[in-house]
This record gives structure tokens, sequence and C-alpha cells, in this order.
């Protein structure tokens, strides 16, 4: 696969001379098929030549090339372009990955124009423009330029709340098992507002005391990777452990203003695309603590009950001291479903977490995995990370909420015929079974009304635009491991 591929050589061909009249498009003057000419328009809101950072990456910039005057484009896509540096003078051929020829184009044009698509009759996608803009806070309840502590700082999650945190204004001290495995993080942020904070055991009493020091809010976001517990209570009583001696120490500091946990969606139900439920902020996954409890039933027929199980109690008992012991802080718990989207670093990160499922219906393989995740909803990476800062510092401040982190129905039969009718030149593909649709209804207008505190007016970002944004993480490593053949050949 390859992003700045044009989609159809017989298209291409077809009207490479037309001239297509659509929307103003964005293009940077740097552009060497534009030297002559001035910026003539803008793309969802945003100025041209503006440097963005987009699910956590800094110094995305949105360009044209084959850009013509007058605010038309003759077979013109977008070209998107990640990198670190801030601004980025140098001409834009010299920017894109693996020295493509600029000419070629992007397949991501379809996640800003929906009503433009050269491949199929489909139907235009449901797009958001807002889910690419910067964070905005107003009257935080945390002053920009607070100390924020990210705990597990290299995972999916963590790295792009992080990427938000810092566009947001903040500095963040991001806590990791290993700095010298995990140092690539030091080069995507600015060193004046990031730092590694290294502790190898997390189970260790009084490990978290240093890494609280200043520190004005925690998003905290690591926890369970037992998916097959033996025993669920013993395992959710061993992980409660390390998690209130977090909390506790997070009280000791007394300077901690907002704390942010990370949950699941399965704390809350297990799907079932046969039935109609609906969820509250009340609802929790005591089918799955029933089921993983019962010892009359083999581990393969419970599933993953256990996991799910073990989510739910660990939740459930950390809402217990907070309710006991009352702490100063904001308290709020933030259940991820299914995470799907940008990478902020695929060649360091690979592609992560739920993330990398997508990515296994591509590679064709774990099939028999895909299929035990049952249709529910998905959230985009970006829309969680924006999240996470809108519930630790927006005003009026979140307390003692449970946020759910589901922004559209998803079921990976869905996402592989998204990537299908996207590559339909791809041939590998995992043979995922249809499962049906999710039926649930869900309280997830709150964690859209947070969404629009941070200026992403236009709600949840759909799972089309997530799967793509998801997929380009692994194009960047295929370009990158071809690229280095090339250079070894």
């Amino acid at each position: 696969m390859d992003w700045l591929q044009k989609r159809d050589r017989k298209d291409r061909d077809a009207t490479q001379s037309q001239t297509i009249d659509r929307a103003p498009r964005a293009y940077l003057a740097s552009d060497p098929l534009a030297s002559d000419s001035q910026p003539t328009g803008i793309l969802g809101g945003v100025p041209v030549g503006q440097v963005l950072s987009h699910h956590g990456t800094i110094g995305r910039l949105l360009v044209l090339d084959h850009v013509c005057l007058g605010g038309h484009a003759k077979r013109t896509d977008l070209v998107w372009h990640e990198s670190t540096q801030m601004p980025l003078p140098q001409p834009l051929s010299r920017l894109i990955t693996g020295s493509q020829p600029l000419s070629k184009v992007s397949r991501l044009s379809s996640l800003f124009n929906s009503s433009y698509n050269s491949d199929t009759n489909m139907a235009p996608s449901k797009t958001n423009p807002t889910h690419l803009s910067p964070v905005v806070l107003t009257n935080a309840t945390i002053p920009p330029g607070s100390l924020i502590l990210v705990t597990g700082a290299n995972g999916l999650d963590a790295s792009n709340a992080i990427s938000s945190l810092i566009q947001a204004g903040y500095r963040v001290r991001g806590s990791v098992r290993s700095a010298s495995k995990t140092a690539y993080l030091t080069g995507l942020f600015p060193a004046s507002q990031f730092s590694l904070f290294e502790i190898p055991d997390v189970t260790s009493s009084g490990c978290w005391t240093p890494a609280l020091k200043d520190v004005s809010g925690v998003i905290h976001c690591i926890g369970a990777t037992d998916v097959f517990p033996c025993d669920v209570d013993a395992a959710a009583k061993d992980e409660l452990k390390w998690h209130i001696d977090l909390l506790s120490s997070a009280r000791s500091a007394g300077t901690v203003r907002s704390f942010v946990l990370t949950s699941s969606a399965w704390a809350a139900w297990t799907p079932d695309s046969s039935k109609k439920v609906t969820l509250s902020q009340y609802s929790w996954n005591n089918q799955a603590v029933t089921l993983a409890r019962d010892k009359s039933i083999n581990a393969k027929q419970k599933g993953l009950a256990g996991y799910m199980a073990l989510k739910t109690l660990v939740e459930q008992g950390i809402w217990e001291w907070v309710n006991q012991e009352s702490p100063p802080y904001a308290f709020n718990a933030f259940l991820l479903d299914t995470v799907i989207g940008s990478v902020l670093s695929p060649e360091h990160q690979g592609v992560p977490s739920t993330a990398g499922m997508v990515h296994w219906i591509w590679q064709g393989k774990h099939a028999d995995k895909l299929d035990g995740v049952l249709p529910q909803w998905h959230i985009n990476a970006g829309d969680a990370a924006k999240l996470y800062v809108a519930i630790l510092a927006s005003s009026p401040q979140v307390d003692r909420e449970r946020i759910f982190g589901f922004g559209e129905r998803f079921s990976f039969y869905k996402v592989k015929e998204i990537l299908q009718r996207e590559f339909p030149e791809h041939k590998v593909w995992a043979e995922v079974k249809d499962h049906g649709w999710d039926q649930s209804t869900v309280p997830n207008e709150r964690g859209a009304q947070l969404l629009r505190r941070v200026g992403q007016t236009d709600g949840w970002t759909g799972l089309e635009e997530s799967v793509l944004e998801n997929a380009k993480a692994w194009d960047e490593l295929e370009a990158k491991a071809s690229h280095m053949t090339g250079i070894r050949a």
C-alpha cells in the first residue's frame, strides 16, 4: 500500500487535463508547484500553512499539489505529512515520507472532502473537520503551564493524551517502566514541556511520591494486562493495591487538583449484538463477574469474561476508596471502548493495542481473536486524547463522574469492509465473521459535550475516519521498511 499513490491510473489519465471545480483548498507557498503563488484557500477552517497537532503529532501540515489559481484544482487531493519540526520551511518535496514524488496524492483526502469520491458511488461518509482542530481550553480549572503526570506514557492512549495536553499548554511528566526504551518520546515533544520519569515497578510502595512532586493533575492510563486471570478476585485485589497507592500519594502531594482514571467499556457491560440494552453511569458488568467466578465453566467457555470482570472489580474498588476517603481533588473514570485511529509514532510504537487489531485485518491474521470481540462501540484515538484534557481541566469542573468514551458503533467486520472498499488492490484479509450490529443505547452525550468544551464542535469522529487514520500507521511502517530495503539493495 502507498498512501501517496494515485487511486486509479486510468481515472487519473482521463481527468488529468481537466479542471475540477471544488471548494477552495489549502496549500503552502513553499510548494514548488505553486512557488509563485500565495495561499488562496482554507480547508475545514484551518488557515493555510498552519502547523497542526493532530492526534499527538506536532507539526502536521495540510498541503496540495498541482495547485491552480482561482480556487480550482487539477486532479488534486491532499498530501499529509508528519514532522516534529515547527515550523517547516523546507521545500515540500523534501518532506514527503520515503521521498515519494510530489505529484502523487493521498487517499486521506476522503477524510476531508466527503463530497468527492473518484473511486466509488458510495454515500459520503461522516466527516468531522473539527476533530483536526487544536485543543482549546477556556477558563481551565488547571491553568496552562501546570505540570500533569501521565502514567504509561508510551502507550497508545497516554501518548496521544500527552500531545493534547502539550497542545493545550501544559507541561507533562510521563511515567514509564524504562526510560531508556522509551527515550524516543523526548524527541516527539518540546523539551520545555515534556520529561520522562522512570518507575520500573509500579507495585512498589511509595513509588509514586517523587513522580507527583509539584503535579497539578493526573491522567492514569495503566492497568491490568492479564486477559485470562485464573482467580479474578485475587487479581483485582493485587491490582487495587498499587492503584490506591497512587490515589493516596496524589492526596498526600497536596498539589493535585484533578485525577482521571482510565477504565474500560467492559466494566459496564458485555457486548451482545443480539440484545437491546440501555447503559447508564451506574451500569456495572456483573454478568462478567458472575461468569468469571463460576468454577463449573471452563476457561474457553468464559472467553473474555475474566478480563471484563477484572476491569469491573478494579474500577468498583477504586470508587469505593474515593467515596470513603473523599480526596480533595476531582476524580473521574473514563471508560474507553475500542480505540481506533492515529498512532503517535508508528516507527517506535508499531501499531499497538486495539489499533493493532485493525492491522491484523490487513495482515490477514488472528481472525479467531478478532471474532472474540463482538460488535460494540469505538472511540477515535484523537477524540479520546481531547477528552482526557476536557475531563481533567475544562470548566466547569468535572467531578465524580463516569465518562463513556463511546463514539460510534463498530465491528471488525465493518472495519474490514471499509478497508476493502478503500484499498481494492489489497488481496490478503483476515476472515472476520459478521456478528451483526450493536443495539445498545449508551450515555455518550456527556462525552460529546466535553469535546465541544475543547473546540471539537462536530461531536464524535466517525468509524471510517478512524479506520483510515489507523491505516496510516502501518503504511508508515511499510513505507519505512520498503525504503530501507531499497537502501540495502
